[in-house]
């Protein structure tokens, strides 16, 4: 457990030199996945619902699920192709194979600020393109062109002075 401090409202918080990413994970063999639903806002609810069961009956497992007005994107993790996704789903989707997940871990995420703008501008600056982003409260995660994992390792590597595993 993290040493703490009291702050001026009584929130213990932990002591700043342990405000870290503590670890950069990534899991790899994911597309990004983009999907035409219903464009207004309760039709798009039971659009949306309808592929979540469809893929979950399909056992297709996702994540970082964003669901947008007219479209919902997510991640697909395995050796899915286009042709099997709209297959699966009865409409055509958007596909980036061969993607990459970061994860910058950290038991404090939710005291470090800007954690998620550091690491997209690290990536940008390494003319690395971000195709999504998602946070929880231990980690923050971006969605990068597969091939591009080991030069985007070592960039948020260096940037937040960790090892990547």
């Amino acid at each position: 457990m993290p040493a703490v401090k009291p702050s001026l409202l009584g929130i213990k918080e932990p002591v700043e030199q342990e405000r870290r990413v503590e670890q950069i994970v990534s899991t790899e063999r994911v597309c990004h996945v983009t999907v035409d639903i219903a464009p207004r806002p309760l039709e798009a609810q039971v659009d949306a619902a309808s592929v979540l069961e469809t893929l979950d009956q399909a056992g297709i497992k996702i994540s970082l699920l964003k669901i947008h007005q007219g479209f919902m994107d997510f991640i697909v993790e395995g050796d899915y192709s286009k042709r099997d996704l709209e297959r699966v789903l009865q409409r055509p989707v958007q596909f980036k194979s061969n993607c990459a997940i970061v994860t910058l871990k950290s038991d404090s995420m939710r005291y470090l600020h800007g954690i998620m703008a550091a690491a997209v501008q690290a990536l940008y600056n390494a003319d690395i393109e971000v195709y999504e982003t998602g946070d929880s409260y231990d980690s923050v995660s971006v969605v990068i062109d597969g091939k591009k994992l080991p030069r985007a390792l070592k960039t948020l590597a260096q940037r937040f002075k960790v090892e990547a595993v």
